[in-house]
């Protein structure tokens, strides 16, 4: 369980729009619970904050993948592509 942890920590240390892309899963989710239950209002501004959360990940993740930094930047290698080469 622990190096599950350590794995997914490593992993919003490289991808760090991804913890917006988490919450904006999280927030989606309470909002339709909001709205099974009835409070409409609430659960529509859970999920305008949910998209917003969405938005700010992707373009994170986008500019990260066009402007890679560091030691990525040197060899041309990309988080994304060493994900998709384990």
């Amino acid at each position: 369980m622990l190096a599950l942890l350590k794995r997914f920590l490593n992993y919003l240390k490289e991808n760090p729009g991804a913890g917006f892309i988490i919450a904006f899963q999280a927030l989606i989710v309470y909002a339709a619970v909001l709205l099974a239950l009835g409070d409409s209002a609430q659960a529509n501004e859970m999920s305008v904050m949910a998209y917003y959360a969405l938005v700010i990940g992707v373009l994170w993740m986008l500019v990260d993948y066009i402007r890679p930094s560091g030691r990525s930047r040197a060899n041309g290698d990309h988080a994304y592509d060493r994900e998709i080469r384990r």
